[in-house]
């Protein structure tokens, strides 16, 4: 079914999740009593003059376009949803600016109270500031130490930003879609001109969104669902370790909502019982009353007893309570199978191995386990496998609902396993369901913990490693909603996890145990194993997913809100002018703020560019082989093709995660830079302008090219490659620890970055605000404007060799992201190719323009400007990148249906060329 279009915020939010209005600030001088006045002869004061009264309310904007009658209900006026209009839009008019009729003594006294409301209202903020760190230190610090690091570090953050709400967002509604660009005028006049198959296309979309990619097993009766889990205890008894450690492997660390080593040691006490008794079944354990609320100790079954004797193991109290946890967590425990089944490390030949990605999803020999280990009557078919599993999960969670306990992280969980499969399985909007109901869960369990003290605690480690694992799900939470919120908002309503105060600032990743008093209480094996699979390299993907999405959603507010979309705010000639380029320096800032903070070893990865076109191309010759079924095994040319261009020889001696780091800040960047796209495309950027940004950037791309070659020497160590530029960098930086990641020093980072490209180092450019860093005010916007096209070229350039081409044939829950975002860029970069060369033909004819470039005898003619754009921007390039989306698309249109759309218009794009 389609996507009703709902606007955001219809559905209310329970009251203990709903944002407060500000309360007032307590005054010593008490409160005076109202005189009464003559209304026929008191003069009007300023609020009745400035602001209407409350039974003068504003009508939305399409009754008073109409001039009818408005009921002002909200979000959603009676009028607009009885004639279906679902553009209803409240703007409320700034009374308080409006002093034409006063005189210049009243003005000045207006203009004073102006500076003492605005103070008020910083005192407001600093207030309410202060209360919520200090709910945050009493609630969610993680150690109860007054001397720890992490005090220490959340004093400070407190210190730095006592004027800033936690909770840094806004709405987060926003209207960025991919078929947003669709109504663009210059897409429409160069792409698809036909508004009516536009229209239809973005509907097409929004339906293919809920569509499900996957068709489930038969189980047409419950006797068949009970055959089909029994299958599954099959599989689970030969596999169960494969696909534990397929999930700690490849999805943890990318979504680390379990406390590891509690997880592990459910698993030990699974296995000690299976060993015992090899008929015993997941659904016995969700039989008796281990999963209730409150349940101690004295309810054990026999078994468990039974099972430590067998197996010789002491009876312990955290074997207790393992037992307990596996009972509350076997819907979670199974759906970890289902998504480790299609989980797998990243695979960069796909194209050139399999004809498309069903033949993929199909596929045993890249899976966890072998086919002669699947139980007869379970397909070999590793997608089908895994919805075995899913199923199995839904069957135990919908009979024994208690299982998943309000009020616990145990539903948090699951929801966002269940987000985490539907993503992999090609699933959006029912990944986007899933999320939401997670973020609902997590909302209610701060909550609920913020009122009542949690009985559960028994000593100050598990206190301190419960609120990091709460900490790192309600980020994990927030991060996946606004992502996928990216592509669905203002189609569906925000869970409002935005609006929520976090447990803290940011979250913190738990090293090494190794505490002694901590051991003995916990199993040894189970202690080994988790150090085992704690890689800080792939911590640094979380951490910066968090850290980037903080700058996403912000930068989102305020250039993407769905209320500047109405209001078509990047037409209007301020936003051209002047808010955009203070805009884009207080984020670029931020994001390279991101890039400084990382470690030299991953820095040097993200920022290593290779040869994309050569990889490209090979990519299409693999393609085509396949497709012909032309065999490519053992053969010689295509293996030194690939020792020439591959970059996988440096991927294999990165931690992967590390790569989605890289496509991450890719995506940030290109998201920023499409304001800048879109003025060029409407003529609100001068040819001239670039003309001479384009001109500026070739000695630029000369010395990029020399220190490419530099880089492109590495050398490998235990720890991974080391870059012969290092020894340059900061020994601060290189003694910085790796998990010490904090969000609010990234404007505080060195301008490691900056000094490798010192063109997006806008310091010198920046007025001096004291400590406000939430705003950027520039102190020559034409010069910073002309320096920023100048940026824009460069990344034009340097932004798709940091790309990972291959990587789009691989199957993880960011494809889906990474599909969306190869049509955005792919079209910007044709959009650009034609305007370029629409301006290129009017100059030929423009005599001013001719003037103004003749004016310098130095300055370059036109033959020179069309050599130095193709440069920048060349016809081949554009041909080449279109023509790798189209490979792309057409590997995943079977299984993932709304990548027609995309294959469609990419290759228009193509034939136009």
């Amino acid at each position: 079914m389609a996507v009703p279009p709902i606007p955001p915020q219809q559905q209310p939010l329970p009251p203990q999740f709903q944002q407060q209005p500000n309360q007032p600030i307590p005054s010593a001088v008490p409160p005076q009593p109202k005189k009464r006045t003559n209304n026929a002869t008191a003069a009007p004061t300023r609020s009745s003059a400035a602001y209407p009264r409350k039974r003068a309310l504003t009508a939305c904007d399409t009754c008073r376009l109409k001039k009818i009658k408005c009921d002002n209900v909200r979000p959603r006026c009676g009028a607009c949803s009885k004639n279906g209009n679902h553009n209803c839009h409240y703007r409320v008019d700034d009374h308080t600016n409006d002093y034409s009729s006063f005189d210049p003594a009243s003005l000045n006294i207006l203009s004073k109270l102006d500076l003492i409301l605005k103070d008020i209202k910083v005192l407001k903020k600093n207030h309410h500031s202060n209360r919520d760190i200090d709910d945050v230190d009493d609630d969610a610090d993680y150690d109860s130490d007054e001397k720890s690091p992490t005090r220490k570090k959340l004093k400070l953050s407190k210190s730095k930003n006592s004027n800033k709400r936690l909770h840094e967002f806004d709405k987060c509604v926003w209207d960025m879609s991919l078929t947003s660009i669709f109504k663009w005028d210059f897409f429409k006049k160069h792409v698809d001109s036909n508004t009516i198959q536009i229209n239809k296309n973005i509907k097409k979309l929004i339906k293919l969104y809920s569509k499900n990619q996957h068709a489930s097993p038969n189980q047409k009766t419950f006797k068949d669902r009970i055959a089909n889990c029994h299958l599954v205890e099959q599989l689970l008894a030969n596999n169960f370790s494969f696909l534990i450690n397929s999930f700690f492997l490849n999805c943890h660390t990318k979504v680390p909502i379990f406390d590891i080593l509690e997880l592990l040691e459910c698993i030990e006490i699974y296995k000690l019982m299976k060993n015992t008794d090899p008929k015993l079944t997941f659904m016995e354990y969700t039989e008796g009353d281990s999963y209730e609320e409150n349940v101690d100790d004295s309810f054990l079954p026999p078994l468990f007893f039974e099972a430590l004797k067998k197996n010789n193991v002491e009876d312990t109290t955290y074997r207790r309570k393992a037992y307990i946890t596996l009972c509350r967590s076997i819907p979670s425990i199974l759906l970890i199978c289902a998504l480790s089944a299609i989980s797998m490390p990243v695979q960069l030949d796909n194209v050139g191995r399999f004809v498309n990605s069903k033949e993929e999803s199909q596929s045993i020999s890249i899976s966890c386990f072998s086919e002669s280990s699947l139980p007869a009557g379970l397909p070999a078919d590793r997608m089908a496998i895994s919805q075995y599993l899913l199923n199995y999960s839904n069957l135990i969670h919908t009979l024994f609902p208690s299982t998943l306990q309000e009020c616990t992280l145990n539903p948090v969980q699951y929801y966002v396993l269940l987000n985490q499969y539907h993503l992999c399985a090609m699933n959006p909007l029912k990944a986007y369901n899933s999320i939401v109901k997670a973020c609902h869960s997590i909302m209610y369990l701060l909550q609920s913990k913020r009122n009542i003290q949690d009985p559960t605690i028994l000593n100050v480690k598990a206190d301190s490693n419960k609120k990091q694992i709460l900490d790192r799900v309600f980020w994990i939470c927030l991060k996946l909603e606004s992502e996928i919120r990216v592509e669905l908002s203002p189609y569906v309503p925000s869970s409002g996890i935005t609006q929520v105060i976090p447990p803290s600032p940011f979250p913190k990743i738990s090293g090494i145990i190794g505490d002694e008093e901590f051991l003995n209480h916990h199993s040894q094996e189970c202690i080994k194993l988790a150090n085992k699979y704690d890689d800080q390299y792939s911590w640094y993907y979380y951490l910066t997913e968090v850290a980037v999405r903080k700058v996403d959603n912000s930068m989102f507010d305020e250039i993407f809100s769905h209320d500047a979309v109405l209001d078509k705010k990047w037409d209007q000639d301020y936003f051209s002018e002047v808010e955009l380029w203070e805009l884009f320096v207080k984020y670029l800032n931020q994001y390279n703020g991101i890039i400084n903070s990382l470690s030299p070893k991953i820095r040097n990865f993200v920022l290593q560019e290779v040869n994309v076109e050569q990889i490209y191309k090979s990519i299409k010759k693999r393609y085509n082989k396949k497709q012909l079924n032309i065999k490519t095994e053992n053969d010689i040319f295509d293996a030194l093709d690939d020792f020439l261009v591959d970059d996988d020889l440096l991927l294999k001696a990165q931690s992967e995660s590390i790569m989605y780091i890289k496509t991450r800040i890719i995506t940030s960047k290109t998201v920023l830079f499409r304001p800048i796209i879109y003025l060029i495309l409407e003529d609100k950027i001068s040819f001239k302008e670039i003309i001479d940004a384009a001109i500026s950037v070739l000695p630029i791309i000369s010395q990029m090219k020399e220190a490419n070659q530099l880089r492109s020497h590495v050398t490998f160590e235990d720890n991974g490659p080391i870059h012969s530029s290092e020894h340059i960098e900061s020994s601060i930086d290189d003694a910085k620890d790796q998990t010490d990641f904090d969000y609010y020093d990234l404007l505080e980072a060195p301008l490691l970055y900056q000094k490798q490209y010192p063109d997006e180092d806008f310091s010198n450019l920046i007025e001096e605000q004291g400590n406000i860093k939430d705003s950027i005010k520039l102190k020559d916007v034409e010069l910073a404007k002309n320096r920023i096209l100048r940026v824009f070229f460069i990344n034009l350039i340097t932004l798709p060799k940091l790309n990972i081409p291959k990587l789009a044939a691989h199957r993880h829950p960011g494809l889906w992201y990474y599909l969306r975002n190869l049509f955005i860029g792919s079209i910007y970069m044709y959009l650009l190719y034609k305007k370029v060369q629409n301006m290129i033909v009017a100059a030929s004819t423009d005599e001013s323009l001719k003037l103004q470039l003749g004016a310098n005898p130095n300055g370059p003619n036109l033959k020179q400007i069309i050599e130095t754009i193709d440069m920048v921007l060349s016809k081949d390039n554009v041909k080449t990148t279109l023509e790798y989306a189209l490979i792309i698309y057409n590997y995943w249109k079977d299984e993932s249906q709304d990548c027609v759309v995309y294959h469609d218009y990419i290759q228009k794009c193509l034939n136009e060329l």
